[in-house]
């Protein structure tokens, strides 16, 4: 959705993908759509892109184009969870799929975090911590701090 509140063609990502794990993050305040991982045809991919929402509201003809490739995921995923922290500066990537048909479920977590201007500054790592049960096609989300939920303090 551009911002006069309308839907419009962006243009495709390079690497066809479902599956794939999305979100917004900013970088040096701009704010760039994620697309990670994902399947197509059963086998699934390490390939991540990136879509800067300037562009889109910059350009009047948008095309496939505007998307450029991010640092790839370190392993092949799939089906994986995504969620973005509050304030946009990481995305995370939760369990999923690996390898090709018939798949494997990960415990993985993984999180995108960027530094400076440029894509070739971002980095995905492998967090210490997993899921207890490998899972897939689940659903994340960020919660704020336990204190913040007993204070009602959403709002803030």
């Amino acid at each position: 959705m551009d911002h006069h509140g309308q839907w419009n063609f962006v243009g495709s990502t390079f690497v066809p993908r479902r599956h794939h794990g999305c979100g917004v993050l900013k970088i040096e305040d701009k704010e760039v759509v994620v697309a990670a991982g994902g399947s197509l045809t059963y086998v699934n991919t390490d390939t991540v892109e990136f879509l800067w929402i300037e562009k889109i509201h910059n350009d009047v003809n948008i095309d496939g184009s505007s998307w450029e490739f991010g640092p790839k995921l370190p392993i092949t995923l799939g089906d994986a969870a995504s969620a973005t922290t509050e304030d946009q500066t990481r995305l995370y990537l939760v369990g999923g799929t690996v390898l090709q048909w018939p798949y494997e479920q990960s415990s993985s977590i993984f999180h995108l975090g960027c530094e400076g201007a440029m894509s070739i500054m971002c980095t995905w790592t492998r967090n210490d911590m997993e899921l207890v049960t490998a899972r897939s096609a689940g659903l994340a989300m960020i919660l704020p701090p336990f204190s913040k939920l007993l204070e009602g303090g959403f709002g803030e």
